[in-house]
């Protein structure tokens, strides 16, 4: 499965908060990453699409089983 450099970059920063807390918030992503807030909602917006992510009724931001897949490769 081929993804953007770009979306692994969202997908790896989930990961790695995701291991000091249960679900992630967007503003955490953007201080990770270093971009803005619109920035990871328009990116977050794909990977649900494309079924990497998800959030729930909170706002909080996990990877599917097909994003933790790519995550740990």
């Amino acid at each position: 499965m081929e993804t953007s450099q770009s979306k692994e970059d969202y997908i790896k920063a989930i990961w790695e908060l995701t291991q000091d807390e249960q679900g992630v918030q967007r503003v955490r992503i953007a201080e990770h990453l270093g971009v803005s807030a619109p920035s990871v909602t328009a990116a977050l917006h794909r990977l649900e699409k494309e079924g990497f992510a998800a959030a729930d009724e909170n706002g909080r931001v996990c990877l599917t089983e097909r994003g933790r897949h790519i995550a740990e490769k």
